[in-house]
Order: C-alpha cells, then structure tokens, then sequence
C-alpha cells in the first residue's frame, strides 16, 4: 500500500507541475526493502526498464524528463523486471490512447507519472 500511495501522490504532483520530485525515487526504493524481495530481479528492473528511456533522450533531448527515467528505475526496483515491463507497457498503451484518442494527436506535454500509477496498482492488484 505504501508503494501505491507514494505513486498515486507523485501522479497527482507530476499531472499538476509536469516534475517529479527527486526523494520519490529514494522513497519508492526504501519502500520495496520492507516486503520480502529479490535483488537480482530488483537491480535488474532498477537498470534495465529505464534503458529505452535513456535511449530516447540521444534522439529527442526534450522527450522524456529525468524524473520520468528515475521513477521507471525506482518502480523497477520495487516490482522488479518482469511486472516493471508490464507497468511500462500498460502505462505507455494509456498514454497513447489518451494522445492520440482523446486529445486527438495534439502535440502537448504529457505527465507520465499518473499513468505509471495506474499501471502500478493495476499489476499490483492482479
């Protein structure tokens, strides 16, 4: 529940200001040592899920934040690889439909902290 609820404020905060702030990433960390987890599946969502990301900044410097990146990274340690992949997956596919459907392709800056925690509780719940 904590991790859901340090999220479900980071969307809130990232949908109102468009920046997420820098001790979520710490929080979200601290929070996945309290359950039971694995560090080798954990270390590998903290630096794998956010590579794509990374990547997109060599070609669009002003495509995706650094909180954005950190927030994958700090999710992907939580979750770790396999149901950090999923997060991303959903919550990018909920991004595009609402660019592309509802917005109607529009070119606008899109905060993608909300759709990470919908993601999130979405995996978490199933």
């Amino acid at each position: 529940m904590l991790f859901i609820v340090i999220l479900t404020s980071t969307g809130y905060y990232d949908y109102k200001t468009k920046t997420i702030p820098n001790f979520v990433h710490v929080l979200i960390i601290i929070a996945a040592l309290i359950p039971e987890f694995s560090l080798i599946d954990s270390l590998l969502g903290l630096f794998l899920l956010p590579l794509p990301f990374i990547i997109t900044i060599f070609i669009n410097f002003n495509g995706i934040g650094g909180g954005d990146i950190k927030l994958v990274g700090a999710m992907g340690f939580f979750l770790g690889l396999e149901h950090g992949l999923v997060v991303v997956i959903l919550a990018l596919t909920l991004v595009i439909l609402k660019t592309f459907v509802m917005d109607k392709g529009k070119n606008k800056k899109v905060a993608l902290g909300p759709y990470f925690a919908i993601g999130s509780t979405i995996i978490l719940f199933l």
